[in-house]
């Protein structure tokens, strides 16, 4: 009997996710050659800025909640991203997240 005859898959193979024709990466990147294109931040700090400055006590407490709800899952805080991404950087067609998906680097995928 022989074994290991038959090569199973790599550990590092995996399916890439797109969100709006950008590739997700999330503490991975692409195999192929990339080029990095620049960097885009979330803007949670000038978001909650928005929505509690000079306003009355609820509408602070509404913008507050509103920030809040909005950057709560992981989906949000993609979809903010690579539209950012899409904003910025035309040509990029991938995304690679640091760690906590604060800062993403906008990628072309050759």
């Amino acid at each position: 009997m022989l074994f290991g005859a038959c090569k199973g898959p790599e550990i590092d193979d995996a399916k890439v996710y797109q969100v709006n024709g950008i590739s997700v990466f999330i503490l991975s990147q692409p195999k192929s050659e990339f080029k990095v294109l620049g960097t885009v931040d979330s803007d949670f700090k000038e978001q909650w800025n928005n929505a509690t400055d000079k306003k009355t006590t609820l509408e602070k407490i509404a913008g507050a909640l509103t920030v809040t709800s909005d950057n709560m899952t992981m989906k949000n805080k993609i979809d903010i991203m690579v539209n950012k991404v899409k904003d910025d950087y035309s040509n990029a067609n991938g995304i690679v997240f640091d760690s906590e998906l604060n800062t993403a680097k906008a990628v072309l995928i050759k």
